[in-house]
């Protein structure tokens, strides 16, 4: 894939492939995505589909082959290519126990947010998607609660 190839997707998977000892669980996938569009991979149990998808946020890394998110490579920087991908996992990742803030402020770290910027990123992220009234009189609540109610 050219340079030019890269910066025009918005993914690019080049010949990436994944080994856990001796299984082959990825075997050299190639595909690339354009800007703005939505995707998931289908197949059989066993294929290798959440292998591909760990190795694109960078959650296990690849063997051989490389991965770029708008042109960032996941291997060289891993911190500018998170911050342009939005990744739905295959189960529910919230904490039953932690609170609303809590979960926000985990993942906000695990995506580089710095620690003295969390508190004005989490409460812009609440105003911005509708949820600050609820965020503010409902804070010790867990999210198990939350998703009960």
């Amino acid at each position: 894939m050219s340079i030019k190839d890269r910066n025009e997707h918005a993914l690019v998977v080049n010949q990436v492939s994944k080994r856990f000892c001796r299984t082959s669980a990825v075997r050299g996938i190639s595909f690339s995505i354009k800007p703005g569009v939505c995707f998931g991979l289908l197949g059989a149990n066993g294929v290798g589909k959440t292998t591909t998808f760990k190795m694109i946020v960078g959650d296990i890394a690849m063997t051989r082959g490389s991965i770029h998110v708008k042109g960032f490579s996941i291997k060289s920087n891993p911190t500018a290519a998170r911050k342009e991908m939005g990744y739905c996992p295959q189960h529910d990742t919230l904490f039953d126990f932690c609170t609303g803030r809590q979960t926000l402020n985990i993942f906000l770290l695990l995506r580089g947010t710095p620690r003295n910027l969390l508190r004005k990123a989490s409460e812009k992220l609440a105003s911005d998607y509708g949820f600050l009234c609820t965020w503010t009189t409902r804070s010790r609540i867990t999210v198990a609660a939350l998703s009960e109610s």
